[in-house]
């Protein structure tokens, strides 16, 4: 059983809630016969409950009859290196709404896609996908509609584009593009923050080793950008 938004709940509910989980126990809504359930739970929230247990508002006997095996999952934006595989699924998943036709987007989009803040993580990027596939009239996307503001400006030309041949298959295309956005990302970062590490894994919403992990990937040495 999967409880999406458990965080939303209301304390009514979570007792309730709480019963069943205890108990192993329901009733149908209207009517009088205890049932005897066995099911896996699995709860989904984007709250920090913790936080709300200190307010009052999240009852902490529930909280740790949830808390078995916790799992954490990062934002869209720390994990840019999914957005192809992300991409490719919604455009199946949603490949109805124009009767299968669009099949595919242009990886000239990715680095912009890559670079954006994508503040509503996931559901942001699937109804992107879902409007650019209504208002395509060929096979491939061309333009995505990011909102200004969150973008972070590349470079007009990507390296990628002129080394790789017109034969090239899609996905490794799509991964020497995304590699390339990467590091003008982290690059711009460090200048930025003039190397300072501590500053770029906060404004990136990261860990040190991972900003280190990176730019070791694209051969970039951080002391390089420092006063």
């Amino acid at each position: 059983m999967f409880l999406d938004e458990i965080g939303d709940v209301s304390l009514h509910t979570q007792t309730k809630l709480l019963r069943v989980l205890q108990e192993r126990e329901i009733q149908r809504v209207g009517g009088s016969e205890t049932l005897i359930v066995d099911s896996r739970v699995v709860a989904a929230t984007n709250r920090d409950l913790q936080a709300m247990m200190a307010q009052g508002k999240f009852r902490e006997d529930l909280f740790y009859r949830l808390n078995v095996f916790p799992l954490f999952l990062p934002p869209l934006r720390e994990r840019v290196d999914d957005l192809p595989m992300l991409i490719e699924h919604f455009l199946k998943k949603h490949a109805g709404l124009s009767q299968n036709r669009v099949v595919k987007m242009s990886p000239v989009l990715l680095p912009a896609m890559m670079n954006y803040g994508w503040r509503g993580n996931i559901r942001e990027l699937e109804n992107l996908i879902k409007r650019a596939i209504i208002k395509t009239s060929g096979d491939t996307i061309t333009a995505i509609e990011l909102p200004s503001g969150d973008g972070i400006p590349l470079p007009a030309a990507v390296p990628a584009e002129s080394a790789m041949g017109m034969n090239t298959p899609y996905k490794e295309y799509l991964s020497a593009i995304t590699s390339h956005a990467e590091e003008v990302y982290l690059v711009r970062m460090l200048r930025l923050c003039k190397g300072n590490i501590n500053q770029i894994a906060k404004l990136m919403e990261i860990d040190r080793k991972t900003v280190y992990r990176k730019m070791s990937e694209h051969n970039i040495d951080p002391s390089s950008f420092r006063d």
